[in-house]
């Protein structure tokens, strides 16, 4: 039977503790991470200075922060590799990763990564989790467990992964952390944004119905002549 995967910690807190959480997240590293030693504390210094990159675009750091985090806590928990290591077939196995993550890894709601303590000290909040889905009050209510099935990975979601992981890669390029883009090495990218085609619901009046509405316009033009500039725009818009 495999082995749980170990509940991952938050890396990166907000801008304004950023630089401060980081470190004292790669000082207290659990002993299942301790055996990669000196590679987790480069792979957080470079990811640091990609999401620092961003601080004057708050949207774009916390839509960053959120795919870079995720990535680092596959590739050390899961994979238990390096970001220098990081391969195109390791983003394959990625993706369908974050399609059907394991349910301890999802929350049921979205909660800050870090608190302050007593001594306002940040820590790490235990409550929070990588990935978070949507529950209805009244299954929160009842407490019913969460159900692998009901998780599901939009294609928006898909998108914003593409898009943050390719800018993390160039950047890792320009840094001379990665030789590639592992990214821009995959092929037929456009099979995993299957998107969705959702049937249009036309909405219309039935012949019955326009006959009513005809007939109601034309007795008002009968009663009133200012009503038959709606007649003729009714009639028009018939045709």
């Amino acid at each position: 039977m495999p082995t749980k995967l170990p509940l991952p910690r938050p890396l990166f807190d907000k801008l304004e503790y950023l630089a401060a959480t980081a470190a004292v997240v790669i000082a207290e590293l659990p002993d299942y991470l301790a055996n990669m030693g000196q590679a987790i504390g480069q792979d957080c210094d470079v990811s640091l200075r990609f999401l620092q990159s961003y601080g004057k675009s708050l949207d774009t750091f916390t839509a960053y922060r959120r795919e870079v985090e995720r990535l680092l806590q596959w590739l050390w928990l899961v994979q238990k590799k390096s970001l220098q290591t990081i391969t195109r077939n390791d983003i394959h196995d990625y993706l369908s990763f974050v399609e059907s993550p394991p349910l301890h890894w999802i929350g049921k709601k979205t909660v800050a990564r870090f608190l302050s303590n007593a001594s306002n000290c940040r820590v790490a909040n235990p409550a929070w989790r990588p990935f978070v889905i949507k529950v209805s009050k009244l299954s929160s209510s009842q407490g019913l467990p969460l159900q692998q099935a009901t998780y599901h990975l939009s294609n928006k979601s898909l998108e914003a992964i593409f898009a943050s992981l390719n800018s993390f890669f160039v950047f890792l390029q320009q840094e001379n952390y990665l030789p590639i883009n592992p990214i821009s090495l995959l092929r037929q990218k456009k099979a995993y944004l299957q998107r969705q085609q959702s049937r249009k619901i036309t909405r219309k009046l039935s012949n019955i119905q326009w006959e009513y509405v005809l007939t109601a316009a034309e007795m008002m033009a009968q009663e009133n002549p200012r009503a038959e500039r709606s007649l003729f725009l009714i009639a028009a818009f018939y045709l």
